[in-house]
Formats: structure tokens, sequence, C-alpha cells
């Protein structure tokens, strides 16, 4: 069991589905880098490896598509060098396509790029610092994410940044063959089976998720992460 005190949650993605459950069940904090962004595993380990945040977010580097709506009429935003690689990293909730111009696009870009550098910087400040993390991905969402070749450079990333950080990435797998619920792969990797949290009393609600039981989750997750 963890004796660690002040353990801070972050979603990874892939949807918004993980931050909106953190904010409603363990309580709203800032705002990270990829909370409402849906994010393949390969574009998180880009981000955290980049050299300089600047290279990827610029103004030259982002794309505006007006025909793929979100929640209440946005423009989707993607970044190019991840578009060429077939890698999703869409943004849906930035700029309502009801107060865009071409007139003001740069600008509305440039505050984009603005607030997305400084959650960038929150999230490298995290890891820098002495709290706990536990990092969030809902892999089942994703048809893209392979434990074999992602789980290993996510650790070593974070541990390049800070050698002696306590996290733990949790990993949201969806196997209704598996009896398990949750697997604890090393200290620094738990796996758990979201099929096994599963309320089939309460309709699955998409985007909120609210058939899964993300209390007993949570509590799974602070009594057997760092362990």
């Amino acid at each position: 069991m963890s004796s660690l005190s002040n353990i801070q949650f972050i979603s990874l993605g892939y949807t918004c589905t993980i931050a909106h459950n953190i904010n409603l069940y363990l309580g709203k904090g800032k705002t990270n880098m990829f909370d409402w962004v849906r994010t393949d595993f390969d574009v998180i380990l880009d981000i955290l490896n980049v050299e300089n945040i600047k290279d990827l977010f610029n103004v030259n580097n982002f794309e505006l598509d007006k025909k793929l709506f979100a929640h209440d009429n946005n423009l989707t935003i993607s970044l190019k060098n991840f578009n060429e690689k077939g890698l999703c990293y869409l943004f849906h909730h930035e700029i309502l396509l009801s107060q865009f111009t071409y007139e003001t696009e740069t600008q509305k870009l440039n505050e984009f790029i603005d607030k997305y550098i400084r959650r960038y910087n929150r999230l490298i400040e995290m890891i820098k610092n002495d709290n706990p993390l536990v990092f969030i991905y809902s892999a089942y969402q994703s048809n893209k994410f392979d434990e074999s070749i992602h789980v290993q450079p996510f650790i070593d990333s974070i541990l390049s940044i800070n050698k002696d950080k306590k996290f733990c990435l949790v990993i949201l797998e969806y196997k209704n063959y598996d009896n398990y619920a949750f697997f604890v792969k090393n200290p620094y990797h738990l796996a758990m089976n979201i099929y096994k949290f599963i309320d089939p009393n309460i309709p699955d609600t998409k985007y909120e998720a609210d058939h899964i039981k993300w209390t007993e989750i949570f509590d799974l997750i602070k009594l057997h992460a760092f362990t």
C-alpha cells in the first residue's frame, strides 16, 4: 500500500473522459496538456521528448477544420506533423465556429498556442516537483495503443525529466474475456480492466462514461500505485 500523500492525477487521454471523471470524483485542478484533447500515445511520447515545445506549437504547424465539428460547433484543430504520421491529436474545444473569422485566425491560434505552452510547462513542472503523479490513459478507447512498445518509453521519458520521480502509469483496458480487475506490472505501471468496473444498470453515456464505477477505480489506484 502506498503511504505517499499529495498524489496528483493527470489524464493522458485518449479522450476527455478521463479528465471529466478526475474532475468529478477527485476535484477540479488546473487544466493539463492532454485533458481535453483526443490523443494517440505516440503523440504523448513525442511531446514529452521534444527539445523545444515551440517547434510543435507554432502557427505554421496547425490546421483548422470547419467540417469536423465537436461540442457546441467548435473548430477542430490539429498539428500538421502528427497528421502526416497518421497520428491523432485533435482539439475540439478551443475555437467556436461562430467566433471565427479568417481575419482573426492568427490571433485565435496564437491565443490557443500560448495556452497550451503554459499547460506544457505546467506538466513539466509537475514532473520535476516532489509530488507523486498518477497518469491515466484510456487504452480501451484507442486502437493504436500497444503496451509492448508504449509503456517503457513513457517510463523512460518521465525518468529522463526527473530520475527520482514517484509516478505510476495506469492503463485502462477492456478485456471481457479476462477475469482480472487490475494487475501491478511494475512500480511504474498498473493495468486495470475497465470491463470489471461497468455497472450494467446504468446506460453508457459515451463521453461522461457514467456506467463505469470511477470511485472504485480511483480507490484501487490510490491503494496499489507505487507498490
